[in-house]
């Protein structure tokens, strides 16, 4: 994505170019402006490795991503869910003011989708943590990863041990 500037001349000239999406099943987004003018998007997801397989119960063939609305920011582009999602949240498992030094396992916490909202923060009077990961979807054998590390601004996906054959990374992202 590249965030042009017009000037009064009617050219654009480029201020900075990022990423939208660093997935790898995420194609053809498009964009819609709402009546109250936020601008949204929206993506066709797909992994290419399962086209071909479907089953009784799963026998849709890719489906759209989650919309985003877009804005902009101290000249970089920033993405979020729109707000309206808020409304189809439902069994909500909750868990405030949770300390820990290690791995933990939260009951009624599980499966392979999830929405989530996360704050972490440092215990008081302690230096900012290093690294904090959530793994999904996880067994013997599997789980995707979702890393932060504070003092970098990282925010880092890793599909490595997903069982995806496409678990190419295509890099962190910095926020």
């Amino acid at each position: 994505m590249r965030c042009i500037h017009k000037e009064e001349t009617d050219t654009f000239t480029e201020q900075k170019d990022q990423a939208i999406d660093y997935g790898i099943d995420f194609y053809a987004p498009q964009t819609v402006l709402t009546p109250d003018g936020r601008r949204i998007m929206i993506g066709w997801m797909q992994n290419w490795d399962t086209c071909s397989i479907r089953t009784q119960e799963e026998p849709w063939f890719g489906q759209m991503s989650l919309p985003r609305e877009l804005f902009l920011k101290n000249g970089r582009l920033y993405q979020k869910p729109i707000r309206e999602l808020e409304e189809m949240r439902t069994n909500k498992v909750q868990y405030q003011n949770i300390s820990f030094s290690d791995v933990i396992q939260l009951d009624g916490v599980k499966g392979r989708r999830i929405d989530m909202e996360l704050t972490v923060r440092p215990e008081k009077n302690q230096e900012l943590f290093q690294k904090f990961a959530v793994r999904f979807a996880q067994n013997e054998q599997y789980h995707t990863s979702l890393s932060f590390r504070p003092r970098e601004s990282i925010l880092k996906i890793d599909r490595k041990h997903s069982g995806s054959r496409r678990n190419v990374f295509r890099g962190e992202q910095r926020i």
